[in-house]
Order: C-alpha cells, then sequence, then structure tokens
C-alpha cells in the first residue's frame, strides 16, 4: 500500500489520537481511556514508515543514514526547542524538589531513552509515588525513535535475503512483520501480566502495535480492490468505532498494553487499510479544515500540552475547567507556530538537507540539552547538600553500632548487618515531653506549642523529599516476586524486636532505633514493598507476585511466632486490593486475612504490637515536600483534615475488633492529626516523604511518645 500520497484519512487519525490524548490529561473522567491515542500514533508511524521504506528500501549505510537524517530533520528541532523551553521554566516555576527529576529525565530524552527510565523507576515503588515530571511524554517519542533506528536496518536485511534467496521481497517482508508483530505481542502480554508498571514503557512490548503498521503497509487498500464502496466504508467504521470504545472502556486500571491494546491497534490497522474517502466514510468528517489542522499540527501539540499541564500549578494554580481551556488553547498555538516556525523550515530548508549538518545539529542538540539537565541535577545536589550540612544532629541515624559502616554490595538472601551512623553523632535537639519539636508539638497541643506557617522547616522540602529509614540504602528490602529472605539487624541489645510489614512498617525503623539505643534492643526487618503479611492474597498483576506475597508473609509467621522474638511490631499499608474484594476500602476479606494471620501469632504466644496505619496525604496531595517547597511561607496549604486524609487499616480493625492475647495496638493518628486538621509540618519538621510515607526526621521525633506503650507490651 502506498504511503506516499497525502492521506486525509490518516491526517483525521492523528487529530483523533491527539485529542484522546489530550481530553485524557486536562479532563481524565471524561475519557478514562484516552492514553490509546498513544497506540494510535504507533500504528500510523509504523504504517507511514515502512510505506516508505518500501517505496525506497535501503541498499547500503549511505541509504540507511539518509534515512535516520530524514527522521532527524522532521522530528528534532521541535522535540529539542520544548525541551529547552521546559527546562528553562521548570527551574523558573517549579519548586526545587522537582528539579533532579526533571533534569535527569531532560538527558533520557533528549537521548531518547526515556521510556527505559520510566520503565525502571515504576519498578521502584517509592519512586512510582514521585510525581511526573513534565518530559515523562517524550516516553512514546522513545519508543518511536527507537524503531526508527532499527526499522530500516530490517527492511535492508529483508530485501538482502529476498534477493539471495530469490524471493518476492513484499512477501518475504510481511512474514519478516508478522514474525515482529507474534513475537512482540507475545512479549507484551506474558511482561503487562507479570509487571504491567514497566510493561507500559518499554520497547519490545510496544515494537508489534508499528508492525502491525508495517503489515498493514504490505498490503493493498480495501478501497482499491474490487470490493463494494458500503463494505470498505463500513470497516473504516468498524476500525474508528474501535479506537473509541477503547478510550471509553479501558481505564487506568486496565491491564496494558497487552492484549487490551489490540482493540486500539487493529482498529487504527482497519482505517488505514480502508484508505477510503467515501461519502459514508469516516473521512467525510474528518477531512474538514479544523480538523486537518490538528491532525497536521498533532506532532507538536502532543510535545507541548504536558509540559503546560504539568507547570500549570505551579505557575498558576489548580487546573479548573476555565484554566483547562486556556491550556488546550495555549498548546494549539504554540503547536501551530512551532509548525510553521521551526518543523517546516528545518525539514525543508536546502541548507539543512545534506547528512553531516543534519547529524552534527542532533549531536550538539543533545549535547546541550544534556548539559541543561545535568546543571539542574548539580544545583538540586548542591542545594541537597547545603541543605544537610546546616541541619541539626536531629537529622542524624542513630548510631546504634559505633564504627560500623553499611555494605558496599547488595546482601545475599539471609544475610544481616549491622548498619552505622550516616554522619558524626553530636548534641540531639531535645525531644522530650517540654520541647516543641516535631511529635511533641502536636502532642502538647498548638496553643502551647504555636505553629509559625512560615517557619523554617526541618529537614527542608528538598532533603525530606529523600529523607527514608536506612533500610532502603541497607540493602534490606525484599521485592517482588518476594522470593527473597532479606533481613537485616539494627543495634545488639539482648532484647529482640522483629519490624514485619510492607513499606509502612519500615518507615518507623527509625523511631524503633532511637529506643534500641536507649533500651538495649536488636530491631531485626521483616519488610517487603507492597506485599502484606496477612493470609489474604493481594491482587497483584501477576499469579506470581500474589503467590510470592502469601508465601513472604507465611515465612515472617514462620520466623517470628513463638519466643523467639520478646515482641513483634507491625503496621501495613493497604496499597494493594485483596483478592475478592474489588478495592482497597473494601474490609471483608482484607479483615479475614488479617484475624486469622493475628490468631496465629496470639496462638503461639507471640507478643504482637499493631501501629495504625499513618494519615494518607495522597489522597490531596502528590506529595507532601513539592506542596510545601512551592508554600514556604504558607505550610497550611499542605494541610489535611482526618478526614480528606484518612487511611485505610483492615490489620488495625481486625486486631481491636478480636482482642486476642498478646495482642495490642496503637492509635498513632494523634502524633499526626488534631481533631481538625493534618499538618505538613509539625513542630518544624516535615511529617512525609511522599503523598504515603513519613520522613525518618519525624519518626524520630516520635519515638519518646510511643515509649511506653512499647515497653508495656514487651512486660504484658
Amino acid at each position: 500500500m502506498s504511503g506516499g500520497e497525502f492521506r486525509r484519512d490518516i491526517q483525521g487519525l492523528r487529530a483523533v489520537a491527539v485529542v484522546l490524548v489530550l481530553a485524557f490529561h486536562l479532563w481524565p473522567g471524561s475519557v478514562t481511556g484516552g492514553f490509546v491515542g498513544v497506540d494510535v500514533f504507533f500504528v500510523i508511524s509504523g504504517f507511514l514508515i515502512t510505506a516508505h521504506l518500501l517505496q525506497h528500501p535501503p541498499r547500503n549505510t549511505r541509504d540507511l543514514l539518509e534515512f535516520w537524517g530524514r527522521r532527524i530533520r522532521r522530528l528534532l528541532p521541535a522535540a529539542f526547542l520544548v525541551l529547552a523551553a521546559t527546562a528553562i521554566a521548570t527551574r523558573i516555576v517549579a519548586p526545587e524538589t522537582r528539579w533532579s527529576a526533571t533534569g535527569g529525565e531532560i538527558i533520557a530524552s533528549a537521548l531518547y531513552v526515556e521510556n527505559w527510565v520510566l520503565a525502571a523507576n515504576s519498578v521502584n515503588y517509592l519512586l512510582a509515588e514521585v510525581s511526573p515530571t513534565p518530559v515523562q511524554h517524550y516516553w512514546s517519542l522513545s519508543v518511536e525513535e527507537q524503531f526508527y533506528l532499527f526499522w530500516p536496518i530490517l527492511i535492508l536485511a529483508v530485501f538482502w535475503f529476498a534477493g539471495r534467496a530469490c524471493l518476492g521481497s513484499l512477501a518475504v517482508t510481511r512474514t519478516a512483520m508478522l514474525a515482529v508483530v507474534v513475537v512482540s505481542l507475545y512479549v507484551s502480554i506474558t511482561a503487562t501480566a507479570s509487571e504491567p508498571s514497566s510493561a507500559y514503557f518499554i520497547t519490545p512490548t510496544r515494537v508489534w502495535e508499528l508492525a502491525v503498521g508495517g503489515f498493514v503497509a504490505t498490503l493493498p487498500a480495501l478501497s482499491s480492490l474490487r470490493l463494494s464502496g458500503h463494505a470498505v466504508d463500513g470497516v473504516a467504521w468498524l476500525g474508528m468505532a474501535m479506537v473509541v470504545i477503547a478510550a471509553v472502556v479501558i481505564t487506568a486500571e486496565t491491564p496494558f498494553p497487552g492484549e487490551a491494546a489490540l482493540l486500539p491497534v487493529l482498529g487504527t490497522a482497519l482505517v488505514i487499510l480502508a484508505a477510503t474517502e467515501g461519502r459514508r466514510s469516516p473521512t467525510r468528517l474528518l477531512r474538514n479544515r479544523p480538523v486537518q489542522h490538528l491532525g497536521d499540527t498533532s506532532y507538536s501539540i502532543y510535545l507541548w500540552h504536558w509540559p503546560l499541564i504539568v507547570l500549570w500549578p505551579y505557575a498558576v494554580g489548580p487546573i479548573t475547567l476555565v484554566a483547562a481551556l486556556v491550556i488546550l488553547g495555549l498548546t494549539v498555538a504554540l503547536a501551530t507556530l512551532s509548525k510553521v516556525l521551526v518543523e517546516d523550515p528545518f525539514r525543508y530548508a536546502r541548507s539543512f538537507q545534506a547528512l553531516k549538518p543534519t547529524f552534527r545539529f542532533a549531536a550538539v542538540g543533545m549535547l546541550v540539552l544534556s548539559v541543561m539537565g545535568s546543571a539542574q541535577l548539580i544545583e538540586a545536589q548542591i542545594r541537597v547538600d547545603a541543605a544537610l550540612a546546616s541541619a541539626p544532629d536531629l537529622l542524624a541515624e542513630p548510631d546504634n553500632e559505633p564504627g560500623s559502616v553499611p555494605p558496599a554490595a547488595p546482601l545475599e538472601p539471609g544475610a544481616t548487618l549491622e548498619p552505622g551512623a550516616t554522619r558524626p553523632a553530636g548534641p540531639t535537639p531535645s525531644l522530650g515531653p517540654d520541647s516543641c519539636l516535631g511529635a511533641a508539638a502536636i502532642v502538647r497541643g498548638f496553643v502551647d506549642c504555636p505553629q509559625d506557617p512560615a517557619s523554617k522547616m526541618v529537614p527542608k522540602p528538598l532533603v525530606a523529599a529523600t529523607d527514608y529509614p536506612a533500610v532502603y540504602g541497607d540493602g534490606c528490602w525484599n521485592y517482588a516476586p518476594f522470593g527473597t529472605r532479606i533481613t537485616c539487624n539494627y543495634g545488639r541489645g539482648d532484647v529482640r524486636i522483629a519490624l514485619v510489614g510492607n513499606s509502612h512498617a519500615g518507615h518507623w525503623l527509625p523511631t524503633l532505633q532511637v529506643l534500641a539505643k536507649q533500651h538495649g534492643w536488636t530491631i531485626t526487618t521483616y519488610l517487603a514493598s507492597q506485599c502484606n503479611a496477612t493470609d489474604a492474597p493481594l491482587e497483584f498483576f501477576s499469579a506470581s507476585k500474589t503467590e510470592g506475597c502469601l508465601a513472604y508473609g507465611r515465612w515472617a509467621m514462620d520466623e517470628t511466632r513463638g519466643q523467639g522474638f520478646d515482641l513483634v511490631i507491625t503496621s501495613q499499608r493497604q496499597s494493594v486490593t485483596t483478592d475478592g474484594d474489588t478495592r482497597p476500602e473494601t474490609r471483608a476479606a482484607a479483615l479475614a486475612g488479617y484475624s486469622t494471620y493475628l490468631t496465629r501469632w496470639s496462638d503461639a504466644g507471640t507478643k504482637v504490637l499493631i501501629l495504625r496505619d499513618t494519615p494518607f496525604p495522597g489522597r490531596t496531595l502528590a506529595t507532601v515536600p513539592d506542596c510545601l517547597a512551592q508554600h514556604p511561607t504558607d505550610q497550611p496549604a499542605c494541610a489535611g483534615t482526618p478526614q480528606s486524609w484518612r487511611s485505610v487499616d483492615p490489620l488495625f480493625d481486625a486486631a481491636t475488633g478480636l482482642a486476642l492475647p498478646g495482642v495490642s495496638t496503637i492509635d498513632t493518628a494523634r502524633y499526626f492529626c488534631t481533631e481538625t486538621v493534618c499538618p505538613a509540618v509539625i513542630g518544624t519538621i516535615v511529617t512525609y516523604i511522599d503523598g504515603s510515607h513519613i520522613t525518618a526526621t519525624y519518626a524520630r521525633t516520635v519515638a519518646p511518645f510511643l515509649e511506653a506503650e512499647i515497653l508495656a507490651a514487651l512486660n504484658r
């Protein structure tokens, strides 16, 4: 099928795709699956590129360079412009907490590996909760550029093989396309089933979508065959309906891409294959001037829309309906200017057609953008170092084992360590009941400890965003599919305490370290990301994770039940739905799983202390440090209420309902919320790392107030 002539149906498809993406990002509830617009783009790109390569098949290195040169002239000028503008705008309007992540992703986007960076971050539980950067959308461009890199080489190899084997080049090409579709689709389905968060971004799970477009390019258009015009128009309408249905029925909860992507991909392929402009075809609706303009500028619209959406709240305020319409207008205006002033001049300028200036432009542009991204990374790190240097010793880790250091390499399963201080020990600010520092302020009350909305924050928001407990850096964490069995010991006291649970148990480690140093305790960690110690299976996207988590919970039970530990302390965030429940907020299956789990501990004579899960700012904020960095003199703007930050805790509910021998509970909410407010800063201490986990610094200030209740649990 020829891709050389202008196709108004394809321009219309581009318009539909970009409108779906815009609607999804500006009004998420309007089209829950609007992100499938990206899949439509993939199929179109695969079709157009393959059609061109079939008309002008590469025969040698020079042909490959000419092809890549055309791609550079078509795509990189506008992409580089938006990246540069975004880097500058981020530095001006975004809080400093966003500089480092954005700088790193600007570099990744400039080098067209952004999809792999996002895939790596998506499987890191803590990084997965970080706010998206204004260049995150470059992941799809990275996939396409990687496709453009190897696809012409594949075509060259196919034509060479067909010539040597005396076979029809078109038939061999078609076979090769089908092989790529089958292999990549299989990878997409299996990877999406096992790790959907990373599968969404990586190239092997997406290539089949572009290859479907390539396969269509090897087929004759239906409109060129002896078929009824009504039938051809019907095929086009069927394809368009499949795209629209996909945008409506697919949601963010749908494992994607996998088999779910077949609906928009095959729908797009049918529209392209039909190639009809009949009076009753979709093209009749899509060929009007405004729609065609959206198709013409769809690339630049895609580039500009996301930085505007992400940076708007920092520069102006919340995205209201009016703001969304303004963003929409700005996006189209900037895209139109980019098309006229940047895309077309670079694409068609005679002085820019030679290979040397083209590749020189690509290399220099990537270098300049990498320098800009690096500058943001360096400046952010300098500010972190300065904040740490000026921070009080409250930021230091408790010196559980003087002179010991964290391991230089990841621990082997079953290994233990004795982490030491990360900073020289010194006089620690008073954390006692007479203080107004941290948790002491909310315990004493804000009448006795007035809160200054513009107070100096400890740690500063930039540092608070990285104020994790030691277990992460010490390699003491167990990740999906939870087959590892890593435990770590903190302290060498005679009293043995096990800390069991997921990250919301882990963020209490700094509290326990303070007390362990004072009372001679040894804290042994049994911690796993998103995996709750329960008898109820969690609905991970893969069966291996579900079973792995159950097995991990059984192992933790076997390790801690009985008299081996003087006390087991546990806390859980219910972030993954329990099997049998429709969402984390539902309780029946979760309560049942925790009830039997707690009963087994109690029946074995184990002393267990449950810390109620902390309030959940993520219901109203992306991250607390980002908000505080944006409102340093108006800290109450980042506060919540006990209702708006309500956390769901079926473990605590099960424990209080059962009243089992040896099992006690502490409601920790009083250290984070009054009856009316949950401050983001309490006693000058920033409370949260992100939208979920408490800072290690604040956790240490809670230690004096949990001390008596933990000692009581030990002595029951």
